[in-house]
């Protein structure tokens, strides 16, 4: 409950800031059993090379989401440390659905 509370707290029960990009840092397995509409799955270990090619602009608003919000921890730590500047760790998939309002799509 406290992670949804400080979640809700850092992105507030709103929509997503005006041109955020969601980036999902799960596992392509992970990925395929629901998604955020919208989201770019960068896995973590590949999140450096990738990042230069979709995310495009470093002032552009990033959310980070994962399982469980640790691998959007680190994925947070690693967008900070190559100059993005907007990047908020949004923690699990479920935490950011919900503060958002955005649903979660099943593809499987």
């Amino acid at each position: 409950m406290w992670l949804k509370n400080l979640i809700a707290s850092i992105i507030g029960k709103k929509q997503l800031p005006n041109g955020a990009l969601l980036v999902d840092a799960r596992t392509p397995q992970e990925h395929q059993t629901g998604v955020i509409a919208g989201s770019i799955l960068f896995q973590l270990d590949q999140l450096p090379e990738q990042a230069l090619t979709k995310l495009g602009n470093q002032q552009t608003p990033i959310v980070v989401y994962c399982a469980s919000g640790v691998r959007a921890i680190a994925a947070r730590r690693q967008l900070k440390r190559m100059g993005y500047l907007q990047v908020i760790n949004g923690g699990g998939i479920q935490n950011v659905a919900e503060s958002t309002g955005e649903p979660i799509i099943k593809l499987l």
